[in-house]
């Protein structure tokens, strides 16, 4: 079945806005699109036959999604690449301690192929993203990653209120050996700070050592102690939104690595949308993973 989408125009329930939208579909395989993931509600995945719609709201429903080992999805897929969204606490390549449970490994062995990583999320971050099936696509996917065409929006909740309510953080990163990254000056002038030069001397770090990072953000919704919050990366850096976050005293709600208070089950960051140019078929592709019906309960 092809994508639906409908814009609610009347307080309904979700239940009886799929009926609308799909009349020849019993109760109970309507019911079914929900437990599966296929529903979302203005890019929020739906929980509940019962769930009220308001008007303005978004509602689509995806196809039949093909699944893999440890839940990951598949989202599209053809001889060149394949997109998935992952879930969260899967690492995506092999690390001294783990080599098997990873999405890569487990693309790999789904159809006993070469599969070649283009980009990677954190452990904990969820979201959608890009392997590729041959050197070619990888080596002009990752030209497209250096050059910062690729569109990646980011959804996080953060702990407080960012402000203002829109902006960008921009500063130079590294990563001690502790694996642990951090924003350090950026001007000469700053290098040769008293602090700034104990601060290199003491990591060992040269004064090139470091990697520009931008990200832009902007609150999407405010809650009592906390906020939905947009990311779009102009760069994409290892642990780049949430240090930029932390620094910023609004770290990313359940991340305790950077200075979260509250512990949550789960990383509440969520890589939401990728879009890019196909390597050969001259057209843009945009993927969209819903938010995970958790960051709604918060």
């Amino acid at each position: 079945m092809l994508n639906m989408k409908s814009k609610i125009q009347e307080k309904t329930s979700l239940l009886a806005a799929l009926q609308k939208l799909s009349p020849e579909s019993s109760k109970n395989t309507l019911k079914s699109w929900i437990e599966q993931g296929r529903v979302s509600v203005n890019e929020t995945r739906a929980s509940s036959a019962r769930q009220e719609l308001l008007p303005g709201q978004e509602l689509k429903v995806g196809p039949k999604a093909a699944y893999t080992e440890h839940g990951i999805k598949i989202l599209y897929e053809d001889e060149h690449l394949v997109v998935i969204d992952k879930p969260d606490k899967l690492l995506t390549v092999a690390t001294t301690a783990e080599n098997e449970k990873t999405v890569h490994a487990i693309l790999k062995r789904r159809l006993r192929r070469m599969v070649y990583p283009v980009h990677r999320l954190d452990r904990d971050t969820s979201g959608v993203m890009l392997f590729a099936y041959t050197t070619k696509a990888r080596d002009v996917l990752k030209e497209q990653f250096a050059e910062h065409s690729i569109d990646r929006i980011y959804m996080g909740i953060v702990e407080g209120m960012p402000t203002p309510l829109k902006g960008t953080w921009k500063s130079t990163l590294v990563e001690d050996d502790f694996f642990f990254v951090k924003s350090i000056p950026e001007t000469k002038n700053d290098f040769r700070s008293r602090e700034a030069a104990r601060y290199r001397q003491r990591q060992a770090f040269s004064e090139e050592a470091g990697k520009l990072a931008i990200t832009h953000y902007e609150v999407i919704k405010q809650r009592k102690h906390t906020a939905l919050v947009k990311f779009t990366l102009e760069t994409g850096r290892k642990n780049q939104i949430r240090v930029h976050a932390s620094e910023a005293g609004f770290p990313i709600l359940g991340d305790t690595k950077y200075g979260g208070q509250t512990n949550r089950r789960r990383l509440c960051l969520h890589a939401h949308i990728l879009g890019f140019h196909h390597p050969f078929r001259n057209k843009r592709m945009k993927f969209v993973s819903p938010l995970p019906e958790y960051f709604a309960s918060i």
